[in-house]
């Protein structure tokens, strides 16, 4: 069953890869979707394998999988609430959900490490912006590196490298540059 484990990580690594080359947010989040399938059958898996902490990654990715699909289908609308709010209270939502469901599955340190970086990952993908969601997206990928090497994902800490290196190139992609000053005209 590792051995399952590990080539359906290498095929979830396949797909996150090819999200952070696009430009726009509904791209990258469709590709986001596929990712968090894949990688939630990965470590479940592994958690079926005999590596308990792969639970917390199990049941995070389930979450994730849903937040994604939900941020897909309601990008631009708000409900009853302002935009602002509802730009809070979605990401708030399924943070809480994954605090919850984080500590319910709790095994070892190596969740802590799996926790954060799904939140991190929760909240880059409530911006609009893709290049935030890069950002953002970077700053957890070294916590999931960590969960990855503790619970034995090699799909996973090959993803996380390569992932990194994928953010940095659609970051440097798609880099906006300032309009340049006009002569005399100070910042």
């Amino acid at each position: 069953m590792f051995v399952a484990a590990q080539l359906v990580g290498f095929a979830a690594l396949a797909a996150c890869v090819i999200s952070y080359q696009f430009k726009t947010y509904r791209m990258i989040l469709l590709l986001q979707v596929l990712t968090t399938a894949l990688f939630m059958a990965h470590f479940g898996l592994l958690a079926l394998s005999g590596t308990q902490a792969a639970w917390t990654a199990t049941v995070s990715n389930a979450i994730c999988l849903i937040r994604n699909l939900f941020y897909y289908f309601t990008r631009d609308k708000h409900g009853p609430f302002s935009e602002k709010t509802a730009a809070v209270l979605k990401p708030a939502f399924f943070a809480v959900l994954l605090i919850v469901f984080g500590i319910a599955t709790w095994s070892s340190i190596a969740s802590f490490f799996c926790l954060m970086a799904m939140l991190l990952y929760t909240v880059s993908f409530s911006l609009s912006d893709p290049q935030k969601v890069r950002v953002v997206s970077l700053i957890g990928i070294p916590f999931m590196m960590i969960y990855d090497v503790m619970t034995g994902s090699i799909a996973g800490a090959l993803n996380e490298s390569i992932a990194a290196a994928s953010t940095v190139v659609g970051l440097w992609r798609f880099h906006r540059k300032d309009p340049e000053p006009v002569s005399g005209q100070s910042d």
